[in-house]
């Protein structure tokens, strides 16, 4: 078989419905399968999916363990020889698996290789395509992320010049709304890190790819629509929230050494203390939750300094602190 799609699904099975339906219209002789991989949704709707499409296979998880599990379940299983990891709320456009496919199958020295992302309004989703650093991360914390000069020349001028010149082009990472990997060097890399809940994933999946020695490529003629954060935006502010930060922590111990980590260590507790104060501020920590919200901040805090890895307890420990805050937030 020639590849395996798989669509992680969180509640947004329309998306997931449209999503399929792309794909189906635009491949074009290539052997495929679909996985549909549900995230314990409360809304069980995503039986239909099912229903509606012959050779999709759902696989049903009893708990949400996040967007890397859950794609490693069905990764597992695949058959394909190339594995298409997609969001649900991603419509594929023109010829574009076919081209991504082509493009890695072709390359043998290719480990990974991600489309041109547009969002609905026809503007390019931007992003930065180089492993995160302590420059990078510092920007970041200080709001200078897209102003900052350096920032704009990797971030934008990078992007725009070579988009420009319509041909595949090196990166150190592409977005995992959208990525293709061949399913052999994706099993000897371990999958995604289960660790990962929301965030960072695929930038630590492909870091460790570098380091295998396999690149990353941006092929700016595959282009698909991302209809952003239809999935994520059903989580609220503090669930967001609290994994972003909770990712970047995880990907820094593993990544960081030395007084590099030391040094990420404190500009970590810099930002979620001056998210939090933000937070109070601007009256994000209404009466009534204060004090949950103070349990996640110290939650983070204790987790930069203290833990190098993470287990299910510690996001139970999340769960149970933030599920009244996600529905308030929706």
């Amino acid at each position: 078989m020639d590849i395996s799609i798989i669509i992680v699904n969180y509640n947004v099975v329309n998306d997931v419905i449209i999503c399929i339906n792309s794909a189906i219209n635009t491949l074009k002789d290539l052997d495929y399968e679909i996985f549909v991989v549900d995230n314990n949704s409360p809304d069980r709707s995503v039986e239909k999916v099912q229903q509606q499409f012959n050779r999709v296979t759902l696989i049903q998880l009893k708990e949400n363990k996040g967007f890397g599990y859950a794609n490693n379940k069905a990764a597992a299983i695949a058959r394909g020889e190339y594995l298409l990891f997609t969001n649900p709320d991603i419509i594929f456009q023109d010829n574009t698996i076919n081209e991504l496919h082509s493009f890695i199958s072709n390359n043998g020295s290719v480990g990974c290789a991600g489309p041109l992302i547009i969002r609905p309004d026809g503007s390019i989703q931007y992003y930065y395509t180089f492993f995160p650093s302590t420059y990078s991360r510092l920007m970041q914390e200080f709001g200078f992320y897209e102003t900052a000069k350096q920032m704009k020349k990797r971030k934008f001028d990078f992007l725009n010049s070579n988009i420009e010149k319509q041909q595949p082009f090196k990166v150190n990472w592409v977005l995992g709304a959208c990525m293709i990997i061949p399913r052999r060097l994706f099993t000897e890399l371990t999958g995604f890190d289960d660790n990962f809940f929301l965030y960072e994933e695929e930038v630590d999946l492909l870091y460790r790819m570098k380091e295998y020695g396999r690149d990353t490529y941006f092929v700016p003629t595959a282009k698909v629509v991302h209809n952003h954060n239809t999935s994520t935006s059903l989580l609220g502010f503090a669930f967001i929230r609290y994994h972003g930060f909770r990712s970047i922590i995880i990907y820094s111990n593993k990544h960081n050494r030395g007084v590099k980590r030391l040094f990420s260590k404190m500009l970590l507790t810099f930002g979620i203390l001056l998210r939090y104060i933000r937070g109070i501020i601007s009256n994000k920590f209404r009466l009534g939750n204060f004090s949950s919200h103070t349990v996640l901040f110290y939650d983070l805090l204790k987790l930069n300094f203290f833990k190098l890895g993470f287990s299910a307890k510690d996001h139970s420990h999340f769960v149970k602190a933030n599920s009244a805050l996600a529905k308030r937030d929706q």
